[in-house]
């Protein structure tokens, strides 16, 4: 269960520490924007948050968004599903 240090809001801008391939945050700890060969990932939590990262774009693998190894996938764009098999983009 969640305690209440996790639902803390950084206000202090000199606390603030960017993911990989973040241009800037946000107060919240939320990037911002996204460095060349990265694209936004927005996680949401109805009624509750929204939280986005920069994740490296898998350029070799067709309509894959981020890769656990250079080959396998781990997130497909939102027309296209992951194939559990293949770990490929369908």
């Amino acid at each position: 269960m969640c305690q209440i240090q996790c639902m803390y809001v950084i206000t202090d801008p000199n606390l603030l520490t960017c993911a990989e391939g973040c241009t800037g945050c946000l107060y919240t700890g939320s990037c911002y924007g996204c460095i060349n060969d990265y694209h936004e990932v927005v996680y949401y939590v109805p009624g509750v948050y929204r939280y986005t990262k920069c994740k490296k774009s898998c350029t070799t693998i067709n309509h894959c968004l981020d890769c656990e190894n250079s080959n396998i996938c781990t997130l497909c764009d939102e027309k296209h599903y992951l194939d559990p098999k293949t770990s490929r983009c369908i």
